[in-house]
């Protein structure tokens, strides 16, 4: 299987029992103030199957009528392009945030995959990524995130690091 079909999978049903990352685990604790964080998780999951089943789409036209309303009008199309001198808290353009699935400049895709999530509490949400080296560039899933009603992020190291 491939990093993106075994993600499809765990979006779903989580890593099978047993199941080991090739790589480091990550985290991500989203703070979600407002109660939200079973929400903040399902859109979340919603727009990764999208991109993850439909990853061959280049007509950006396209992926407003297939991506989630809420996340098209959520991300800006005058807002930040994805680069380092953006400001980090700015709306992404949604052109610049699928360019991290479906660019392909990017040979071996992005640098994380989810490997699952767990809402801890109704204002905090866990979500941890397979990462094959740290530190990772994780901004594309920062604004996910935040489209999806986080607030606060933090990156955390979990297990499989030197770290």
């Amino acid at each position: 299987m491939t990093p993106e079909s075994d993600e499809r999978e765990r979006l779903d049903d989580g890593p099978l029992p047993g199941q080991q990352p090739t790589g480091m685990l990550r985290a991500l604790i989203a703070s979600c103030p407002d109660g939200n964080a079973l929400d903040v998780e399902q859109r979340c999951k919603d727009v990764l199957r999208v991109v993850l089943v439909t990853q061959a789409l280049e007509n950006d036209g396209v992926w407003r009528t297939v991506l989630p309303d809420w996340f098209v009008t959520a991300s800006a199309s005058g807002g930040n392009a994805g680069v380092a001198d953006d400001d980090p808290e700015a709306p992404w353009q949604l052109e610049a945030w699928l360019s991290w699935f479906v660019n392909p400049e990017f040979e071996l895709n992005r640098p994380w995959y989810w490997w699952r999530s767990s809402v801890i509490d109704p204002t905090t949400l866990l979500i941890e990524v397979e990462v094959e080296e740290w530190p990772f560039p994780y901004d594309a899933l920062r604004w996910l995130a935040t489209a999806a009603g986080a607030t606060e992020l933090r990156e955390e190291n979990l297990r499989g690091s030197d770290s």
